[in-house]
């Protein structure tokens, strides 16, 4: 092994230890590992020690700027490599890092590999995969992923035979390994009602989003929450991303957009920028969701809804890195994904078998109505701006008059603030219509467009309701 190989945390030296057991018993293995906890670390050991053991493996990433990361990574580690990617030429190394594109291209001229290794591995049921792994049966397999679950929710288990966990996100925040955070929800924004492979419909998501109102209001937000802090808004189409920075620019702020339109080279240099501070926000669409690292980054602006617990998590890692100077992440939902998730580091039951055994109950989590932070639902006592909320038991006790010495004191009754539970609830039992629904949140002190979010959510919800019932 390599002197280069310094300083494994603890986790990191556990999952090395566990790969190489499985191996004894499985082919094919998968290795969670949350964004930021060291991933490219338990990569690079096992490509060294398997390489100074005299056997051929590849590593294969399926995006061009992950095979160049991998690359270097596997290069700072001292280990000789090859890169199998278009306009290299092939090096007889025995540790190789490659596109999947280009390996698919040259399957039958290429070496047969002892050991495979694929970088970002929910993406490993994909043709292009399939066939390199019926190409080398015998190979050992390694999977590397933050999120081991397909996008469609099917499984993994037949080109994986076990999963290794890693740490969960909360032990690794706690344990100073990822940057904690504060989860802001600054707007109800009602979702799009088509699916695509899973997720949301972009062109709905983008129609919906696209509007100088909304775009405004992220413009506002950061300016409250995160100014002039390093910061990445995820977009749902170029287009889309674009109107973003062009808003951000009007507003004073130095904001660029990055897109797969762009020269590698132009995007660098954003990226560049942002680490620097010559940019302060990078608006972009579908770019920056695996391996992408920017520690410096504080501010995560979401512009994107989301179906896919892959595509949530993948975009707040993004933040959650540890840098000089960063005390917490900052994480601007706008469209109501931790509804739909829960929170960044909620406990996660994953399985090789499809969709996880448990998904966190967004019903768990709650906003704050005065400063917007979304907080655990058991907290009573907003941390950050102190808000106090009433539970219903004590609803009725707050609202009678106060005995004092004898004497009935008369307090003048407040409206009730509810969370967004109680609030659906609410206008499901009393509105009739729209106009009487964005009245009712009014009087809760929800903005209009909280309304008609819950209005939306309960004519869905009775729809649903009548098709089960045929």
């Amino acid at each position: 092994m390599t002197s280069n190989l310094w300083n494994l945390w603890p986790h990191q030296e556990k999952a090395i230890a566990e790969i190489e057991t499985a191996w004894l018993k499985y082919r094919a293995i998968c290795y969670q590992c949350a964004t930021g906890s060291g991933k490219s670390r338990v990569l690079r050991s096992v490509v060294d020690t398997h390489a100074n053991a005299k056997k051929v493996i590849y590593v294969i990433a399926h995006r061009k700027n992950l095979v160049g990361q991998l690359s270097r990574e596997v290069d700072e580690a001292g280990i000789l490599h090859g890169l199998i990617a278009s306009g290299h030429p092939y090096v007889r190394y025995r540790a190789q890092v490659a596109s999947l594109q280009t390996i698919v291209n040259r399957l039958e001229t290429l070496p047969e590999p002892e050991i495979i290794v694929i970088d970002e591995f929910h993406h490993a049921k994909s043709k292009s995969y399939l066939k390199i792994l019926r190409r080398w049966p015998n190979a050992k397999i390694l999977g590397l992923t933050a999120t081991p679950e397909r996008l469609d929710g099917k499984p993994l288990s037949d080109v994986c035979e076990h999963l290794i966990i890693g740490p969960p996100m909360r032990q690794l925040i706690d344990d100073g390994f990822l940057a904690d955070y504060e989860y802001f929800a600054p707007e109800v924004i009602a979702a799009p009602e088509h699916k695509v492979h899973g997720d949301y419909n972009l062109d709905e998501v983008a129609a919906i989003m696209d509007t100088k109102a909304i775009i405004g209001n992220a413009v506002e937000h950061y300016r409250k929450y995160a100014d002039g802090l390093p910061a990445i808004a995820s977009c749902a189409s170029i287009v889309h991303a674009e109107h973003v920075a062009t808003g951000f620019r009007e507003a004073g702020y130095k904001a660029q957009a990055v897109h797969s339109r762009m020269d590698q080279r132009d995007i660098d240099a954003a990226l560049a920028g942002l680490r620097t501070g010559a940019i302060q926000i990078v608006t972009q669409c579908d770019l920056l969701g695996e391996g992408i690292d920017i520690p410096g980054v504080v501010a995560l602006i979401g512009l994107r809804h989301t179906a896919s617990l892959v595509v949530f998590l993948q975009h707040i890692g993004r933040v959650l890195r540890r840098s000089p100077g960063k005390h917490k992440a900052l994480i601007l939902d706008h469209v109501g994904n931790y509804m739909r998730h829960g929170l960044p580091d909620d406990p996660r039951e994953w399985s090789l078998e499809g969709r996880k055994k448990k998904t966190p109950d967004p019903s768990a989590v709650k906003r704050c109505p005065e400063c917007g932070l979304v907080v655990r639902k058991t907290v009573r006592v907003c941390p950050r701006c102190s808000f106090q909320w009433v539970e219903s038991s004590e609803r009725g006790r707050r609202d009678m008059p106060e005995e004092k010495e004898g004497t009935l004191a008369r307090v003048e009754r407040k409206p009730v603030t509810i969370i967004w539970e109680g609030l659906v609830e609410e206008i499901r039992m009393r509105a009739r219509n729209l106009k009487e629904a964005i009245a009712l949140a009014k009087s809760y002190g929800y903005k209009h467009t909280a309304g008609y979010a819950a209005w939306v959510h309960v004519l869905k919800k009775n729809i649903d309701t009548r098709v089960k019932m045929r």
